[in-house]
């Protein structure tokens, strides 16, 4: 290894340089982001993560290409594929600096536009009943007149089954399509029947 490192010129040596730094510091912040302990950076709170999972303040780097993770791709990409160019003698120096940072800035954009797809599938996981208002239902256990009984309603996405009252206190038989009028205290739905 050192008899090579010692045999290539001075523009192999940075692109080599470029290639370990740069894939040392992304495979480092993807495994930690990845693994959910790289919320915000130690070297001044900065991270790659979109505004909405940070406090209020920190600045959206999930669009902008010179984050942490970003910088860290082009280097990776630039010197392999400057050391790839040198090797194959399939550019000059100046043409295989043009080719390697268009490759590095390529890469920092697909990087930056793969981290924004991964942060959003990340969910909270909250049920907002707020937004069952509204939406229709079918009664799955009878409402009892002036009681209470059970509901299935989709919210978000998912169907789930709630207690639920009728409007007025009526009573809905099971099967019974209903829509949702109000969300009552401990999330009870008032529900009235359609017609």
């Amino acid at each position: 290894m050192s008899e090579w490192f010692a045999g290539i010129d001075v523009l192999e040596k940075v692109y080599f340089a470029c290639a370990v730094f740069g894939g040392l510091v992304f495979g480092v912040r993807l495994v930690t982001q990845l693994l959910g302990a790289d919320s915000h950076d130690a070297a001044g709170g900065i991270s790659d993560a979109p505004a909405d999972l940070h406090p209020a303040g920190d600045s959206d780097l999930s669009f902008k290409l010179l984050s942490i993770q970003g910088v860290a791709a082009f280097f990776l990409i630039f010197g392999l594929t400057g050391m790839a160019l040198k090797e194959l003698r399939a550019a000059g120096d100046v043409q295989s600096i043009a080719i390697a940072a268009g490759a590095g800035c390529a890469m920092t954009y697909v990087q930056a536009k793969f981290m924004t797809m991964l942060f959003k599938l990340q969910s909270s996981g909250n049920l907002r009943m707020e937004e069952a208002v509204g939406r229709e239902g079918v009664v799955y256990l009878t409402i009892k007149t002036g009681g209470a009984g059970k509901a299935q309603v989709v919210v978000q996405g998912r169907r789930k089954i709630f207690d639920a009252v009728g409007k007025d206190g009526a009573e809905i038989k099971t099967g019974a399509r209903v829509r949702v009028t109000e969300i009552s205290p401990g999330n009870v739905l008032v529900v009235e029947r359609v017609a």
